[in-house]
């Protein structure tokens, strides 16, 4: 019977289908920027995949695309996603890997970034600003898969 309550706390903390899928959404980016101390960047688009899995499993991944204005390059990173919590519309995941997007690219991403995502509404999973959210990224993602 032990065995049963334990399995059943551990379904508890798992992502669950309504999760799992491909979301994105798309931010204005900073195209007021100084250019200096922050680029000045366009569109900024997001794709999340996510997966079912318990917390501690990699569920998913992350790509950003963000365009810097005066070079045309991209600036977005691409992370592997670990579960950190979950519970009820409140899931919250770390990057367990951080690259640039574009492979030709020299710089370095953030590491270790945590990001906290709430079924606002069936379907729409928002970021909460307590996570890492880049300046000019989407506020809320929509299923696309």
């Amino acid at each position: 019977m032990l065995g049963a309550a334990v399995l059943a706390a551990a379904v508890t903390f798992a992502l669950t289908t309504p999760w799992a899928g491909t979301w994105t959404g798309v931010g204005p980016g900073t195209p007021d920027a100084d250019g200096v101390t922050r680029a000045r960047t366009g569109r900024f688009s997001v794709t999340v995949a996510l997966n079912r899995g318990a917390v501690g499993d990699l569920v998913g991944r992350q790509v950003s695309e963000v365009t810097e204005v005066a070079t045309g390059r991209n600036l977005g990173w691409t992370e592997a996603l670990a579960l950190r919590q979950v519970s009820g519309d409140r899931a919250v995941f770390a990057a367990a890997t951080s690259h640039p997007t574009d492979p030709a690219a020299t710089f370095d991403c953030p590491k270790g970034n945590l990001y906290v995502l709430t079924l606002a509404a069936p379907g729409r999973p928002a970021l909460e600003t307590e996570g890492a959210r880049s300046a000019g990224a989407p506020e809320a993602l929509t299923r696309s898969r």
